[in-house]
This record gives C-alpha cells, sequence and structure tokens, in this order.
C-alpha cells in the first residue's frame, strides 16, 4: 500500500474467514484480490513463529449443560488450574521473560494477579495506567500483565514473549484474536512466542470447550 501510494488504507481484523464478515468487506471495498494466511506471514518474517504447548488441567467441576456452573468450578475457583497458571507465570517472570495471561472473568483475573504481583488491567481500568503498564512491558520494566477481555482485541504488545490463554471458552475466532496478541513481530529477537492454553478434565462440558479451542 506504500508503494502504490494509497491515498486511503482502512485496518480490518484479521479474522474475516467467516462468510458474514467477508461478504460485508467485499460489498464495501469489492471482491478480494490478494490474501496471506498466518503459516505465510510467519514463513515470511511478518509474523512471531509460536509454539503452543496444551497443558491438561485437572480439578473437579459438576457433570452439567450449566456452562456458568461448569466455568466456576472448572475455571474460576478451580485451585489446581490456577496454580497451574501462577506457577507458570513466576517461572517465565524468573526467566525475564515477558508474559500475558489473558483472562475472561473479573474475579477469575484479579487474585491472579496478586498472586503474581502484576497489574490487573480491564474495561474500567484508566487508559493512562493501562498505556503506563503497556510502556513499562514493553521497555521491559515490567514482565507480567494480567488482562481480561479488553486485550482481546487492537492492543499491540510486539514484546510478549509468552501468552498464557487462563480463559478457556469454546470460541475459535476468539482464540485466534487472542493468540493475535502474541504474533506481533519480535524486532530485535529470534521473533519466537510460547503460547500456553489447558486441557480441562474437570468436567465433559469444558473439555468440549477445550477440544473446540
Amino acid at each position: 500500500l506504500q508503494a502504490i501510494h494509497a491515498p486511503i488504507r482502512i485496518g480490518l481484523s484479521a479474522t474475516i474467514r467467516e462468510a458474514p464478515r467477508r461478504m460485508a468487506v467485499e460489498a464495501f471495498l469489492g471482491p478480494i484480490i490478494a490474501e496471506s494466511d498466518e503459516q505465510a506471514l510467519i514463513q515470511a518474517g511478518r509474523a512471531a513463529h509460536p509454539t503452543v504447548y496444551v497443558v491438561n488441567a485437572g480439578g473437579i467441576a459438576p457433570e452439567t449443560s450449566d456452562f456458568a456452573l461448569a466455568y466456576g468450578d472448572g475455571v474460576i475457583h478451580n485451585r489446581m488450574r490456577n496454580d497451574l497458571i501462577t506457577a507458570l507465570g513466576r517461572r517465565f517472570r524468573d526467566q525475564g521473560t515477558r508474559t500475558l495471561i489473558l483472562t475472561v472473568n473479573l474475579d477469575h483475573g484479579r487474585p491472579m494477579a496478586r498472586t503474581l504481583d502484576a497489574p490487573f488491567l480491564w474495561g474500567e481500568t484508566p487508559l493512562d495506567v493501562v498505556s503506563s503498564a503497556k510502556r513499562d512491558f514493553e521497555a521491559g520494566r515490567l514482565h507480567t500483565i494480567v488482562a481480561s477481555t479488553i486485550f482481546d482485541f487492537g492492543q499491540d504488545l510486539p514484546s510478549v514473549q509468552a501468552l498464557i490463554l487462563a480463559g478457556g471458552g469454546k470460541s475459535a475466532l476468539r482464540t485466534v484474536q487472542r493468540v493475535g496478541r502474541a504474533l506481533r513481530k519480535k524486532p530485535g529477537t529470534d521473533n519466537t512466542v510460547k503460547i500456553i492454553d489447558f486441557y480441562d478434565l474437570s468436567c465433559r462440558l469444558l473439555r468440549d470447550h477445550s477440544e473446540a479451542r
């Protein structure tokens, strides 16, 4: 776009694969004439090369179709699972690895942030506090950030070296968007990132969600 001196540049979500999103893009802008997937971007060095680790997470949750009940016991208040996450957070911090931990529920993220002595950023965190935390993180003065869904979209943190997906859920699209926080090109490094997700064994519903992710 720079080479052809495009007078107008429109930034869209990278996740437009689903038919309704593609149709909307083409309706406004015309046919898609060129496209690139994640693998091509990684091979070209324009995105970070991820290594994905899926960690078995135990605990006990009720065998129920009630998502809130299963999620509360199997994720939010699952001490075994949360201990795994905070242990990983400490290990990465001690190694000097800049780590972003993404949660969904405030009652899940806040205690985790306190345990790790890290800031918890969510929808009502003042913008200056968010900006300050991001600057410290990028400068290497801060090694861990715990964030809610406000970091699912549009946040650029190229320095993320490890992403821990603490929140669970079943949406493949949301998972791709969250992973995108960590795939930014990492200038001056080996351009790699670790991504950690969890295979929830506490009940069938959460196992199904893990498999969907």
